[in-house]
């Protein structure tokens, strides 16, 4: 069942009955996802399912199982599912968690881009030439030259591999890359993001790639 907005309280049952926790102390979770049942019904199950993850990877976390262990409340976690861009063919999601206990808090996501007309998820390399990766790498490098502070780390955060890139959401006129923390910079840095427009990506674009914004290979 998807969820809209929605409180829930909990406790960590999933955990090992042998260890020595308190699985009893309640946590909350708000979860929010719109409302997708207009599409096709394997992308509303690949949204449970990635927010099912996040939620057991949230439960069985070093922080949480520390502060069992010590009998505090546990941190709390928000899940929201937003469009980013949809169309009658693709329709592109990010999916951010927050966690946070008292005044310590964490972030992070997971995109999502999905063919409607498959269905199926898409990869980066589905909709590009391997060709993208260098011109990633370098944009990426230029655009973060001044606030990345660890050069070795913003280079091994930007190498051209389709892992380092695979953060991504359409738009209207192009695409997003995000890089989350610690990714490219020190921690404090936060998730950057990079946009890039068509007339950069054009060249690169796999002939099923221009289905995506419906550009022929004869323009």
């Amino acid at each position: 069942m998807l969820l809209s907005g929605v409180l829930l309280t909990g406790c960590f049952n999933k955990l090992d009955p042998s260890l020595n926790y308190d699985a009893n102390i309640p946590y909350s979770e708000t979860v929010n996802i719109p409302d997708l049942e207009k599409f096709h019904p394997k992308l509303q199950v690949l949204i449970q399912r990635i927010t099912n993850e996040e939620k057991d990877r949230f439960l069985s976390s070093t922080e949480h199982l520390e502060k069992l262990k010590k009998g505090e409340k546990p941190w709390d976690i928000k899940i929201n599912t937003a469009i980013e861009y949809e169309t009658e063919k693709v329709v592109s999601l990010i999916l951010s968690v927050s966690t946070y206990s008292n005044a310590v808090s964490d972030y992070y996501f997971r995109t999502i881009n999905y063919d409607l007309s498959v269905p199926g998820k898409m990869k980066l390399e589905h909709v590009f030439e391997a060709s993208i990766l260098k011109m990633l790498s370098n944009r990426s490098r230029k655009q973060f030259a001044d606030i990345a502070l660890d050069v070795d780390r913003l280079r091994g955060g930007t190498e051209p591999n389709w892992n380092n890139f695979q953060y991504w959401n359409i738009s209207e006129n192009g695409l997003t890359f995000r890089f989350p923390r610690n990714k490219i910079g020190p921690s404090s840095l936060g998730i950057q993001q990079m946009k890039i427009g068509l007339k950069g990506l054009r060249p690169h674009l796999t002939e099923y790639g221009k289905t995506i914004w419906d550009l022929s290979s004869g323009e």
